[in-house]
């Protein structure tokens, strides 16, 4: 009986991940985005392009940093923020470029800039010994900085011509998350996040996913790995037309946390 209490003790333990007060995370993903940039004339044309394209070079990953406050029992501020961008550079003429003739020297540069800041309150719709499920809303501010610049050189002199956008806007977000414990060590974790947007010339919508296994490695501090899903649509109405950023990206993340404090 003494030499069994031990395991007795282990397996009826509540995972720490299901108390937690303070949770700092630092995580990176690895992803794989496509990027369109489209702009759509009153006339009725619209043309697109996509990182390919504008010869882009982005990064293979991302960081994210997050931070969790669960200040009563039932309730919790959430925060979050991560970024990522690309740099182009092609001598291919994109369909929104002018169009050069046979002769011409074309330089096409570009790059790409979009960061996430997120702010959130979480209300514990249910749970027990195993599972918390919190559904909340919040605020992200959505800063996309984009510009891509055609250089076309003939025998008469160089056409340049400019498409860029510097555009900060709060994005109202719901969500739901599920944390649910398979033993005092290992748990399951997913959210879903939705974030809206109509305001002024401005229209958008946010889809952010992720899901994966977290292992407790010590009673403060925890190791993460899963999948990451982002869409984002942005839509700009200007005087003569209406430009549209489409971003889509999906990859394997694993993340570091670390907790103290206890609600318990």
């Amino acid at each position: 009986c003494f030499l069994y209490q031990p395991a007795i003790a282990e397996d009826t333990a509540r995972n720490p991940i299901l108390t937690d007060r303070y949770t700092l995370g630092l995580g990176i993903v690895f992803h794989d985005p496509d990027t369109r940039f489209c702009t759509k004339d009153d006339g009725g044309d619209r043309d697109c392009v996509n990182q390919d394209d504008l010869g882009a070079d982005q990064d293979d990953y991302f960081l994210t940093f997050t931070f969790d406050w669960r200040f009563r029992e039932h309730w919790k501020l959430s925060a979050a923020f991560f970024s990522f961008e690309w740099e182009g550079d092609t001598d291919t003429v994109p369909s929104i470029a002018v169009e050069p003739d046979d002769d011409s020297d074309v330089a096409i540069t570009s790059d790409l800039e979009v960061n996430f800041y997120g702010l959130g309150l979480g209300y514990l719709l249910a749970n027990d010994e195993k599972y918390n499920l919190w559904l909340g809303g919040g605020l992200h501010l959505v800063s996309l900085d984009s510009e891509i610049i055609s250089r076309i050189s003939t025998g008469g002199g160089t056409i340049v011509d400019f498409e860029t956008e510097d555009l900060s806007a709060p994005m109202p977000n719901a969500f739901i998350q599920l944390d649910y414990a398979l033993s005092p060590k290992w748990a399951i974790q997913s959210m879903f996040r939705y974030l809206d947007l109509e305001y002024d010339d401005y229209a958008g919508h946010l889809w952010l996913f992720n899901a994966g296994v977290n292992y407790r490695l010590t009673d403060n501090i925890g190791l993460s790995a899963g999948y990451t899903y982002t869409d984002l649509d942005v839509e700009i109405d200007k005087d003569n037309s209406t430009d549209e950023y489409e971003i889509e990206s999906s990859g394997f993340n694993v993340s570091l946390s670390w907790a103290f404090g206890s609600v318990e």
